[in-house]
């Protein structure tokens, strides 16, 4: 044992616990599982906050990179049951240069544009939404952030407006939609 173990190796400083370091370490593991991994582990957090039915591996799949502890999960999806209330002034964002005002106006595009949509797949409901931003020549997020925030009540949640419509499905998706419309 001595010749593998010298006590004037010992560092003098004390040892630091550092949750900070401990929840980062947490985060590139739960980031490296397989899908199905996470989704076995998420499951038992996504039954105590949601009671509705979703595209669970969507969910999933937003989730993963955003959790560093899987307690991370619970409060990320407080609005799945139904949108919490919410100001106006949610819609303002600087960098997608949105007001309240554009919100409305890309709402109101949106609602027609979604109520005509067959394919409801994260991907179909995108380009969908792409294709319109480019004929009107506005950036993705002009026409994608009030769709988020009308669909959460939230600026920051588990994936973009597009996989919430594909997680909520149509009818819940046109729902919010006009619900957001309204209050506006």
């Amino acid at each position: 044992m001595v010749k593998i173990w010298d006590p004037a190796r010992i560092s003098k400083s004390p040892a630091i616990f550092d949750p900070l370091k401990l929840r980062a370490i947490n985060a590139a593991y739960i980031r490296a599982l397989p899908a199905e991994e996470f989704r076995r582990l998420a499951d038992p957090f996504i039954d105590a906050a949601v009671h509705r039915d979703i595209d669970r591996d969507l969910l999933c799949a937003n989730l993963q990179p955003r959790c560093e502890v899987l307690e991370d999960i619970v409060p990320q999806l407080d609005f799945f049951d139904g949108v919490l209330p919410f100001d106006a002034e949610l819609y303002r964002n600087k960098k997608q240069k949105t007001t309240p005002e554009s919100a409305k106006e890309a709402l109101e595009v949106l609602l027609p544009l979604l109520e005509a949509q067959e394919d409801w797949t994260r991907d179909a409901v995108f380009e969908t939404c792409r294709q319109k931003a480019e004929a009107m020549e506005k950036k993705n997020g002009w026409l994608l952030y009030p769709l988020g925030i009308a669909l959460s009540g939230k600026a920051r949640t588990p994936g973009g407006g597009t996989d919430l419509a594909a997680m909520l499905g149509k009818e819940e998706t046109l729902a919010r939609l006009r619900a957001a419309l309204a209050a506006l």
